[in-house]
């Protein structure tokens, strides 16, 4: 009995943890959520599960690029910020962003 505990303790705590590692964070995706005006708050957590906070200039240079090559009429399809984009936002980063957006 006491062995299934420690060992469905274990199993519940790689489960966890992989549900966490599984959401892709990126300078990308930061860059992006911080453009659109998303909420610090959220910003702040998305830096921190990043590992670390993008410089300005850095986030400045990538939406430069951005907008040289996305569609005016884009409005996040199949949950990318832009053609071609491996990051895919989720329903409630898009509501954020067009929330932020509304504003």
């Amino acid at each position: 009995m006491k062995y299934s505990l420690i060992a469905l303790g274990i199993l519940v705590l790689s489960f966890s943890s992989a549900a966490s590692e599984a959401y892709p964070y990126s300078l990308e995706g930061y860059c992006i959520l911080k453009k659109e005006g998303v909420d610090e708050d959220f910003m702040k957590t998305y830096a921190t599960r990043l590992g670390f906070t993008p410089k300005v200039s850095v986030c400045k240079r990538f939406i430069r690029l951005l907008n040289d090559f996305q569609p005016k009429g884009w409005d996040y399809k199949f949950g990318r910020p832009y053609p071609g984009s491996a990051i895919v936002l989720s329903k409630e980063q898009i509501e954020m962003i067009n929330q932020a957006r509304a504003k």
